[in-house]
């Protein structure tokens, strides 16, 4: 009011307003126009705004100030953890938590050590014609210089937790080789070896950057040009905006006045920890409901260490097909990304015997509320199960638009974490096979168009080569035609198998087109040649065999033949032939010892176990014939069996003897010290008797549903 008087000369407010991209300071000058002018005013709020804008400056200055913890609102840290992570990394000015996915990969990372990181990418570009190699490095410096979010490390606090160092100026490694000395083949081995080495050689995820550079001259006019980076830094959909901008930066010498700000992949985190832990994972505990077991395709494989990078092979949906699936998708509201989802959890479901699966599905994680979040430069990406449930009656209608609503429910919840929807339904491990639907920003076209002639240089063409540690991940790329890339772990599956289930998928999707009043029980999961093989081929199975062999003689062939290969695999525990063989010859000489030899019989009281297949091929090896008796059959069953084949023994474990009566003796394998007994092949010689082709093998009684079991002996021959 300018008639009451005035109890200061300037009333100044400043506040403090959190933004995406951090905090923002703004102040307004109040003032009474009689005491003092607008032009006083106006030149007090300058020189107040040039002493905050110097002190900004001084404070950036090393070994003039530091970070608090006000300062670095993503991470609860104390001053202490700031002050030693200052005193590590001198140029730090930043510190960030890190995004679901950022977790796991950091994860794999670390237990990389011995094998290969998967996570370890690569994007290469062919150039030609007159490649300023000293203009692409500062083109590249100056990529890093712009994007915070490149320049980070990875470290731990006192109490484990994991944050990430935002570095203030990171030198970009930059490695040029010139092999246009070569003669061809040698050269592309030599290019191809090369850039293969790079993406090899792992990154010390503590030391910043994760990314790095090197040009490789093949001829005076041809290069590649191989960025290798860690997927924690960035996902499939910023690489092809990291090399549009690269070009970009080389057509204007390293100048960034015309470029857009650069909005920083710190509001993306933000945004993470703006959200409801407790809303997500209610949504996905409920989709996950009544999930007892995990979804595994591939065989065992404990202790395994990836021992070479994916395999892959490519199939295409004929563009017919192709439009026909994407007009099925319009008239049923469901997406071509959910078809193929449908498709793909029918296999896994056939695969694995049952009607309830679970696989896992990248989703690019860009939230769209976080304005110009396509353009920005990050890890966004996240794995999210996906839970495929179906009735054989269903229609296949009814299949795809239910799949649908159960996926659109989850839409706003595919920013949780893995780890943590797996903790809240309380398992492990869900799945162990992934699908990406491939969908970017920028194509390869868009590229090569981009560079079509700066000053000389083309781009001739842009690959990729990346990985993931799922035994089994299918790539979706849907243009004019869909595509498909299976890539798969040639450690645990071979190409013959795999091409198979890309056969079988095309095949699913073309019965979706052809009639979705189908049932799903009802749809051909093998194709026609795979049904020869599978019910023609695979049962044709009469060979002839020796008469007068023993039943373990094609056991002994084996251990001979391939001593170190997988005999016995049994919920994560594996052993060898040889190993398999030791155990069973130093059992059947102890058996020996207690009088079991040709006609003598042996009660296995296991269930289904190592021990169960040793206690089998020891009594076997010893001359004998073993009897199998479920512990968890009724007690009158076993007793009666037990009384009528009176054995020598009863072989069991300390765990599976519950429940066996005692008036027979009760050998503990897994108690049991055999040390004493010679490891080597059992012989005639060394048995009670020799053994004959017409000696028992073993006795299986019948369920005794007509009256009491019977005993059926099966002799060797």
């Amino acid at each position: 009011d300018a008639d009451m008087a005035a109890n200061k000369t300037v009333d100044i407010n400043a506040i403090v307003l959190d933004t995406d991209e951090g905090g923002v300071l703004s102040a307004s000058f109040a003032f009474p126009t009689g005491a003092v002018s607008a032009d006083t005013v106006e030149r007090l709020a300058g020189l107040w705004s040039e002493a905050l804008s110097a002190l900004a400056s001084y404070a950036e200055v090393p070994g003039s100030g530091g970070l608090t913890p006000s300062d670095v609102p993503l991470v609860a840290l104390s001053q202490a953890d700031i002050a030693s992570f200052e005193a590590r990394y001198p140029q730090l000015t930043d510190i960030w938590s890190l995004s679901p996915l950022q977790q796991g990969l950091l994860f794999h990372a670390l237990f990389a050590d011995a094998s290969i990181d998967v996570y370890t990418m690569q994007v290469v570009l062919d150039l030609a014609g007159e490649v300023d190699a000293e203009r692409l490095h500062h083109a590249a410096q100056t990529l890093l210089d712009r994007y915070d979010n490149l320049r980070t490390s990875f470290t731990a606090t006192a109490d484990g937790e994991t944050v990430q160092i935002v570095h203030q100026d990171v030198v970009l490694p930059w490695t040029t080789m010139d092999l246009s000395h070569l003669d061809e083949p040698e050269r592309s081995t030599a290019v191809a070896d090369a850039l293969a080495a790079e993406q090899r050689r792992h990154f010390d995820v503590s030391t910043a950057p994760l990314l790095r550079f090197v040009l490789v001259r093949i001829t005076p006019t041809t290069y590649k040009l191989a960025m290798t980076n860690h997927h924690v830094l960035l996902d499939g959909w910023s690489l092809p905006l990291v090399m549009k901008e690269l070009l970009y930066l080389y057509a204007a010498r390293g100048s960034t006045s015309s470029m857009p700000r650069v909005r920083s992949y710190r509001s993306y985190l933000a945004w993470l920890n703006r959200q409801d832990p407790a809303v997500s994972l209610g949504a996905w505990t409920t989709a996950l409901a009544g999930v007892e077991e995990p979804t595994f395709v591939a065989p065992p494989s404990v202790g395994r260490e990836i021992s070479a990078r994916s395999a892959e092979t490519e199939r295409f949906v004929d563009p017919e097909t192709t439009a026909s699936l994407v007009a099925l998708g319009g008239r049923l509201g469901v997406t071509v990304n959910t078809l193929v989802q449908a498709a793909y959890g029918l296999l896994i479901a056939h695969i694995t015997g049952r009607t309830d699966v679970v696989f896992g599905a990248t989703v690019s994680g860009r939230p769209a509320a976080l304005p110009g979040v396509e353009s920005m430069i990050g890890l966004f990406i996240n794995t999210i199960p996906v839970r495929v449930r179906f009735d054989p009656a269903d229609t296949v209608e009814n299949y795809l638009v239910r799949i649908q609503g159960e996926q659109a429910d989850l839409l706003d919840h595919h920013h949780m974490g893995l780890v943590d929807i797996q903790r809240a339904i309380g398992m492990g491990n869900l799945f162990d096979t992934l699908t990406i639907f491939e969908s970017y920003p920028v194509d390869e076209a868009e590229l090569t168009q981009q560079a079509a002639a700066i000053d000389g240089m083309t781009v001739e063409s842009v690959s990729s080569n990346d990985n993931t540690h799922y035994p089994l991940t299918l790539l979706v790329v849907a243009e004019d035609r869909i595509s498909f890339t299976l890539k798969y772990i040639s450690d645990l599956f071979d190409a013959a198998y795999v091409e198979s289930i890309l056969s079988r998928l095309v095949g699913v999707l073309e019965t979706f087109v052809s009639d979705t009043t189908t049932a799903v029980g009802d749809i051909d999961l093998l194709g026609s040649e795979e049904r020869t093989r599978v019910i023609d081929t695979w049962n044709d199975t009469a060979h002839e065999v020796d008469a007068g062999i023993m039943l373990t003689a094609p056991f002994r062939a084996r251990v001979a033949a391939n001593p170190d290969a997988t005999a016995v695999l049994y919920e994560g525990a594996a052993v060898t032939y040889a190993q398999f063989s030791e155990r069973v010859n130093r059992l059947a000489r102890h058996l020996i010892s207690l009088g079991v030899g040709p006609q003598s019989l042996v009660a296995l009281g296991m269930r289904r176990g190592i021990d169960l297949m040793v206690g089998m091929y020891a009594v076997l090896e010893a001359g004998g014939a073993y009897v199998p008796i479920d512990p968890d059959h009724p007690a009158e069953r076993i007793e009666y069996i037990l009384d009528t084949a009176v054995p020598v023994a009863v072989l069991s474990t300390s765990h599976d003897r519950t429940g066996l009566p005692e008036r027979f003796p009760i050998l503990e394998l897994d108690t049991l010290d055999l040390a004493s007994y010679p490891a080597d092949a059992v012989a005639d010689a060394d048995r009670l008797a020799p053994v004959r082709p017409e000696n028992t093998a073993y006795v299986i009684f019948t369920s005794g549903s007509t009256g009491r079991p019977k005993g059926v002996a099966v002799p060797h021959r």
